[in-house]
């Protein structure tokens, strides 16, 4: 059991970082390649994902693992099936909650470079 669980941690991180990578591509590009100095919201874009890693990692294993694996468990009892849920569910939470950190503090980040540079240059658009 306990391999499955450290299996299951491992192929969840690694599935949430390809998923951050992915829909932070696809959601945040837009706005660093529509902004007034592309280069500086990329280091901005960088620094977010470099900031927000640790927390990402921390709450995926409590937050996403706990409730994963209860999501896991109870999905597997309810349809009945006799082998237990838990491992799967396990890493599908923390694929989710490493993704959503991830992408989440890298997309502030970015907005706080947004901000800053519309500050700094006194106008109303970055």
């Amino acid at each position: 059991m306990s391999f499955s669980i450290w299996g299951a941690t491992i192929i969840g991180l690694c599935l949430g970082a390809v998923t951050a990578y992915l829909g932070g591509r696809s959601l945040l590009l837009k706005l660093v390649l529509n902004s007034s100095a592309p280069d500086v919201m990329a280091k901005f874009g960088v620094a977010g994902i470099i900031i927000s890693f640790v927390p990402a990692l921390l709450l995926s294993v409590v937050v996403g693992g706990t409730l994963g694996s209860s999501g896991g468990s109870w999905l597997f009892d309810t349809a009945g099936m006799p082998v237990s849920g838990v491992p799967l569910g396990m890493g599908l939470g923390i694929a989710v909650v490493f993704a959503s950190v991830l992408v989440g503090g890298t997309a502030a980040c970015i907005f706080a470079g947004r901000a800053l540079i519309r500050h700094a240059r006194g106008s109303k658009r970055g």
